[in-house]
């Protein structure tokens, strides 16, 4: 049986300041027979921030310790990206009183980094990409951004 090529397109930003981590990230992405995924990456939140000014993203993937932010400070700031785009935090911290904060704040999912493999991970991303649509975000990546020049 022949496989297809995948059809959807998604540019994901990638906020992770342990480049092993970010490193595995993109590989379990990038191989994704579910969607082809352009993962751009940065390992500050205010190196984030710059960058979504200047680009269109599908997605976010957030680590929630980060040099210049950390924790409950992260989800605090990061709260005024969940308006515009999905954000998928992935983080090492199991706190589960940090989980049910997060997606109260707008996160579209909270994943601990040691219980995803890729299935699992690309999985959350296009649900947290269709869940945000449904509210009124569903545009593509160049339309947001041809809008925004």
């Amino acid at each position: 049986m022949e496989s297809k090529a995948p059809t959807v397109h998604i540019r994901a930003l990638l906020i992770e300041d342990d480049l092993d981590a970010a490193r595995l990230v993109r590989r379990r992405l990038e191989w994704s027979p579910r969607a082809k995924f352009e993962v751009g990456h940065e390992t500050t939140f205010s190196g984030a921030l710059e960058k979504l000014e200047k680009e269109a993203w599908d997605v976010v993937i957030l680590d929630l310790g980060l040099p210049d932010i950390e924790g409950l400070s992260t989800v605090a700031h990061a709260s005024i990206v969940t308006r515009s785009l999905p954000v998928v935090i992935l983080t090492s911290n199991a706190d589960d009183g940090l989980a049910i904060q997060s997606v109260r704040a707008g996160f579209e999912d909270f994943l601990i980094k040691d219980e995803q493999d890729g299935a699992t991970l690309v999985r959350a991303v296009l649900h947290a990409i269709e869940r945000h649509a449904g509210v009124g975000a569903a545009e593509p990546a160049t339309e947001r951004h041809e809008a925004r020049a």
